[in-house]
């Protein structure tokens, strides 16, 4: 129990410090209205927006007509939940009762004593600086337009659409963008300003009280000025003596010069910009995923795995410091980012320590690959990571690095091609198999119980016959002889590749075959015949 000489609000700032439903509460506020990556944001923000449009609408259209009963309740509707934002955002900003804990135990730690009144007006000075913030402003304006005796607040309901921008995260990362260019932005002004103000002396200069001049005041010369300065060219005022029209061509040369400068500035922003959202996209859609791949890099090897992922339909995401080659997935409407696939904020941004389930090192710089998997690893201890291996001393780097698996792709293809040397159907199916050919795949057989009464050899099961070739049996067993080909650990199994004849098949082992559809269905109707034989004897 706290000493009873403690001020009652500072124990009552500890009892909301302590309470669970409080941070939950705040946390769920927070997600929603505050949290980029909130699981319910994107839907607030659109019912925001949809709000915003309509209120603005029913007072557009009450401007010139008598709106009834239910548009009036609709606004009051809409009002009432605007300003309920407005205090959940200010309530959102920071914790008062941890300012107040922080100023009386460090009064209590110096030994000096405890002045409410000066921690209360530092707490109001940091709601004030949320209140005077320009989004927190263009809140309370946004509100005021309801306010029906003062009609001429009803000019503010502008502000209204302002604050779609708050909801429109597109349009915020826009305006973070031009704030970012404020100096190029300001000199822009400050030219406009200066050029402006020095056309608009000399226009009236030259044309005030001149017989036939529409130039009665400055302000008619400053409109003159944007007027011209911007080539739209109304034709309501014109200069009606040589020296005007000397300053008209000076001004509308200067335009020309202004506007170009601008527009790059807003092009070299938009550019940028689009790039930024363009990714921002992709990792938004892995937000709403789970147990998706990653692929790192796309090579050769690269493209052959994500055509395949994305034939199974199986959700991945794809880095690649190339551009170009980034540009090509996206148009193929694959999810792509551009970048250093060994980079730890990359891997963080797109979901290795929580969501993805697989990570695939496919860059052909074995040291990339050893990268990428140390940090893949480190960032979760649980995603399966295959990695590729170009030198055979960097197969080692790998498996220490964190790698699940290891792949030599060029050591594989010359022990394929040692292995099956002088077998037409083997290297017919391999060839289309990898030029992407439709008809010849890679499948997998399981071996039922029903369908060996005994233990046929691999021989026995007819494969050539069926114009199928053997790539390797995946098995439970560990006892069996040498000399069945390359037996490979993996997890809890063996794989043995392509095994001899004679090599003894039991139940629940698998076959991995391949060759075209048509044999592997004929293979798998045969094993069926087979298994209705064992279960009639």
């Amino acid at each position: 129990m706290r000493d009873t000489s403690t001020p009652r609000i500072i124990r009552l700032c500890y009892a909301i410090e302590e309470s669970r439903r409080y941070h939950h509460t705040k946390r769920a506020f927070y997600d929603l209205m505050e949290n980029e990556d909130g699981e319910y944001k994107p839907y607030f923000d659109m019912t925001m927006i949809v709000l915003a449009l309509s209120s603005v609408a029913v007072l557009i259209y009450d401007i010139k007509h008598e709106i009834g009963l239910p548009a009036r309740l609709f606004d009051a509707v809409v009002v009432t939940i605007f300003v309920f934002e407005y205090l959940l955002r200010a309530w959102l900003y920071n914790d008062v009762h941890r300012d107040l804990i922080e100023a009386y135990e460090e009064a209590e730690l110096t030994n000096s004593p405890f002045r409410l009144a000066a921690t209360l007006g530092g707490v109001l000075r940091r709601k004030w600086a949320y209140v005077s913030s320009p989004l927190a402003i263009v809140d309370i304006l946004a509100i005021l337009p309801s306010y029906r005796p003062l009609l001429i607040l009803r000019l503010l309901l502008l502000f209204r659409l302002l604050k779609v921008v708050r909801y429109s995260r597109s349009l915020r990362e826009f305006g973070r963008a031009l704030a970012e260019k404020r100096i190029e932005l300001t000199l822009l002004a400050m030219l406009v300003g200066f050029v402006v103000f020095a056309a608009s002396t000399a226009m009236f200069m030259f044309e005030a009280g001149h017989p036939g001049t529409l130039v009665h005041s400055f302000f008619d010369a400053v409109y003159w000025a944007f007027v011209t300065i911007a080539t739209v060219g109304y034709g309501d005022i014109v200069p009606v003596t040589p020296e005007g029209r000397v300053v008209t061509i000076v001004l509308i040369l200067s335009g020309v010069a202004l506007i170009s400068f601008s527009t790059s500035i807003i092009v070299s922003v938009f550019t940028n910009k689009f790039i930024e959202l363009r990714e921002e996209r992709v990792y938004s859609a892995l937000r709403r995923m789970n147990q998706y791949t990653v692929v790192c890099g796309a090579g050769r090897i690269g493209e052959q795995v994500i055509e395949r992922l994305a034939r199974r339909r199986d959700p991945f995401v794809l880095i690649d410091h190339d551009e170009a080659t980034v540009e090509r997935a996206r148009k193929r409407g694959y999810l792509a980012v551009r970048g250093n696939a060994a980079s730890h904020d990359l891997l963080v941004r797109l979901g290795t320590a929580n969501r993805a389930s697989r990570i695939l090192c496919l860059s052909g710089d074995d040291m990339t690959n050893v990268f990428v998997a140390l940090t893949a690893r480190h960032l979760n201890k649980d995603v399966r990571i295959i990695a590729r291996a170009n030198r055979k001393d960097s197969v080692l780097k790998l498996v220490r690095a964190g790698a699940d698996h290891v792949v030599s792709p060029y050591g594989m293809v010359g022990m394929t091609a040692a292995e099956y040397i002088g077998q037409p159907v083997a290297f017919d199916a391999i060839y289309d198999l990898a030029a992407g050919g439709r008809g010849a795949i890679l499948e997998s057989v399981m071996i039922l119980p029903e369908m060996v009464a005994d233990s046929p050899t691999v021989g026995q099961l007819d494969l050539v016959q069926h114009r199928l070739q053997l790539f390797g049996v995946i098995s439970l067993r560990t006892d069996v002889t040498e000399g069945h080909g390359g037996a490979f650990h993996l997890p809890e199994a063996h794989f043995y590749f392509n095994p001899r004849p004679d090599f003894a098949v039991h139940a629940k082992d698998i076959l991995v075959v391949f060759g075209y559809e048509g044999s592997v269905r004929k293979f798998r109707k045969f094993l069926d015949q087979r298994r209705s034989a064992v279960q009639r004897a």
